[in-house]
């Protein structure tokens, strides 16, 4: 039996003033694509912009389509929802749906929103989709700001998640390095805080600027005004981490002075 909260539970959303959000529906078997889409009628910030029934064209759909968010289940055949999620190189937050247990620490790792069992009870998808909601309500408050402040300066900066699930931006002259973990990024600040990024290394590379920040290794990329001393192996950043580097850096970098 499916439960539904009536209006006045989601109106606190409703008074955010929140753009749509399409979501996509990824899973195999047409019920959960029914009973999903009937409970999200309650939230009318919602859009369903497309319904997948297996992993390849779910693919070719977020590539043409870019959902904001996307349920995703995971026991489907030839392609799993986990091989899936490896293969999404644009930054989409995602809701695991499955009938097992057993990948909610995995899809963890790769830092989705939420892990919702089957079948999925309203009050437990209200809880999921009040963090949806706060995250992309915060992303909405640092945009508007930004366009209302015109004296704002006009460093460069990318979008991450802390560990609230809150979206903040984070200035390039501010990172101490960025490291890849699963399909997402964690970017270290100066200040101590980890924001995560969903994107590759190959990506993020392509708009820092070259004379900064480098690769240490093929998982992490450094920034170079905070290197303070460079060992046989390693390199030393901000005087207390240290990041194993491969040869190859120690060849393009040469001999790098204490910043």
């Amino acid at each position: 039996m499916i439960v539904y909260f009536d209006s006045c539970c989601v109106q606190c959303f409703k008074q955010k003033n929140m753009e749509t959000i399409k979501y996509l529906i990824v899973d195999d078997e047409p019920l959960p694509h029914q009973a999903l889409r009937i409970l999200l009628k309650n939230y009318e910030q919602m859009q369903c912009i497309g319904n997948c029934y297996n992993a390849f064209k779910a693919l070719a759909f977020i590539k043409e389509n870019k959902p904001d968010l996307i349920f995703l289940d995971m026991d489907m055949p030839d392609m799993n929802g986990m091989e899936l999620l490896k293969n999404i190189n644009q930054p989409i937050k995602v809701i695991i749906t499955t009938g097992h247990s057993d990948y909610a620490i995995q899809g963890y790792e790769f830092g989705v929103v939420d892990f919702l069992l089957k079948p999925i009870k309203a009050e437990r998808l209200y809880k999921t989709m009040t963090r949806v909601f706060e995250s992309f309500t915060s992303f909405n408050e640092i945009r508007n700001e930004e366009n209302s402040d015109s004296e704002n300066d006009k460093r460069v900066y990318v979008f991450g998640t802390d560990i609230k699930n809150k979206v903040k931006k984070i200035f390039l002259d501010e990172i101490l390095y960025i490291q890849k973990n699963g399909n997402y990024l964690d970017i270290h600040s100066c200040n101590g805080e980890v924001l995560q990024y969903m994107n590759s290394l190959k990506t993020i590379i392509r708009i820092l600027p070259e004379e900064d920040f480098s690769y240490a290794n093929q998982s992490v990329i450094i920034s170079k005004k905070n290197v303070k001393s460079i060992e046989e192996k390693n390199v030393v950043i901000n005087d207390k981490i240290v990041i194993k580097v491969s040869p190859g850096y120690l060849k393009k970098q040469g001999k790098m002075q204490k910043g």
